[in-house]
């Protein structure tokens, strides 16, 4: 996952992001994406269709696969006790190099996100 500080969830206090970090990731995290692969590295499996249909939106439009889920989210009124926030980092390689990690937090772990669209 690129080269991102020691990220910690807000929600629980659990690493989300640590150098060498063999540990499953916390279940408040709904995704991150990094900007340096261009992939996401975790999707909760609440949102996996929706991280797809982000992924496709984002290849026909050239745009952000992130910021789209994070518009696919808001348009099925699914953020309510969601945080989103990405940290930039910056540095030298053979050249300057900077990563931006987005990352999507549920404070309110529920059902949400099913797509059982009977209300």
């Amino acid at each position: 996952m690129g080269f991102a500080p020691r990220v910690y969830c807000p929600a629980c206090g659990m690493p989300i992001v640590e150098e060498d970090m063999d540990s499953e990731i916390c279940e408040h995290v709904l995704f991150m994406y990094s900007g340096l692969s261009g992939e996401f590295e975790h999707v909760s499996p609440d949102i996996e269709d929706l991280a797809e249909q982000a992924k496709e939106i984002a290849d026909e439009e050239h745009s952000d696969p992130a910021e789209e889920l994070i518009k696919l989210l808001n348009e099925r009124q699914q953020v309510n006790s969601v945080l989103c926030f990405s940290i930039t980092t910056s540095g030298m390689a053979c050249g300057p190099i900077s990563s931006t990690e987005c990352f999507a937090i549920d404070f309110c772990m529920s059902d949400e996100f099913d797509d059982d669209e009977s209300e």
